[in-house]
Order: structure tokens, then C-alpha cells, then sequence
């Protein structure tokens, strides 16, 4: 199987992390970053599907596009992520699905908050709510958790590390978003 992941620039290797790691490592996922309204543009994501995705990797299972919803109302984001889906999907005869990141990544790196006080180090004291995996800025959360032990958060490092070791089953629980990823990944 192979899936092609459109996310935001900002956690596309971290995404990529926990897809491997959802379906192991022989698994190909082709991933492309893009602005958060460039995933919200039918031409745009149909012209990367068809252009570059397709003409280099034939063998597509599934096309993934995972788009934040940044304190915008769930319902709201997952009836134009609907809209968006129905019309690429019109368009290149392919499996193409959208989900909605609860937020932001980070709320499904919080899901587990035991791995991030493990990622943190044994004398990390922090109390991490298993409901901070549902808070509006999760980044924001993430960075007092991080002062709360005196290191500065750093996306595009941390976000990484911490994908690699937390436990899927936890997150998936305590994220309801993270557990419909998971969902829509394992889906042949």
C-alpha cells in the first residue's frame, strides 16, 4: 500500500512519523506540504494530486489531506472539508479523503500525556489533563509545558521526537480526530 498525506508545512515530517508508525515502515506515504489555504483550494490540491502525485506514483492507495481547524468549530471545518472532498474526488476518479485536525497537531501529540512527560525526561513534573489534547491553541499548551520545565518548545523538532514515542492506542482515546486519522489510514 501507498497513500499520499497533504498536511500543513509545519508538521509534514511528523505526520509522516506517525502514519509509519500506524502501519509500519514498508508502508510508502508520499508526503506534500502545503499553506493551510492552499488545502482549502479544489484547484490547487487537484492540480498536485493530478501533476505531481499521479504522474510519479501510479500505485496511489488513498489520498490523505489533513487540514487544521485552529479554533474554527469542528462542524464548521468538516463541512468544507466535505465539499472539497466530494469535488476532487469527482474530478480524478481517485480516494481522496480529508480529515480535520482537532485544532492542530500538537492536540494529538497531547493525546498521550504521559509519553510527552516521558519525552520531557524523568524529573519533568508537569500536569498534563488527558482533556489538553482538545484545548483551542494545543502549540500554546505545549510551549507552557515545556517552560514549565525550562526548555523552549520548537515545532518542527519536538513535534518529531514526540511522534515517535507515544502511545497511538492513548492518543487515539483522548483525540478523537487523531483516532479518525488512524482510522482512515489503516482503511484499505
Amino acid at each position: 500500500m501507498k497513500i499520499a498525506l497533504f498536511s500543513e508545512d509545519k508538521y509534514h515530517k511528523a505526520l509522516q512519523i506517525l502514519t509509519q508508525r500506524i502501519l509500519g515502515k514498508q508502508t510508502g506515504v508520499i508526503m506534500r506540504s502545503k499553506k493551510r489555504h492552499d488545502l482549502l483550494k479544489t484547484e490547487k490540491v487537484y492540480s498536485h494530486i493530478v501533476h505531481d502525485i499521479l504522474q510519479e506514483h501510479s500505485d496511489i492507495s488513498k489520498i490523505i489531506v489533513c487540514v487544521d481547524s485552529e479554533c474554527t468549530p469542528e462542524e464548521e471545518v468538516l463541512k468544507e472539508l466535505k465539499r472539497l472532498e466530494n469535488s476532487i474526488k469527482v474530478k480524478t476518479k481517485q480516494p481522496i479523503y480529508y480529515l480535520c485536525v482537532t485544532h492542530a497537531l500538537e492536540g494529538w501529540l497531547l493525546g498521550d500525556p504521559d509519553g510527552i512527560k516521558q519525552y520531557l525526561g524523568p524529573r519533568a513534573k508537569v500536569h498534563i489533563p488527558p482533556s489538553a489534547s482538545l484545548e483551542c491553541k494545543p502549540k500554546d499548551i505545549m510551549k507552557d509545558i515545556f517552560r514549565e520545565v525550562d526548555k523552549d518548545f520548537l515545532p518542527s523538532l519536538h513535534n518529531e521526537r514526540i511522534a515517535e514515542i507515544i502511545d497511538l492506542k492513548i492518543a487515539g482515546k483522548n483525540n478523537k480526530s487523531f483516532y479518525n486519522f488512524q482510522t482512515q489510514v489503516r482503511d484499505p
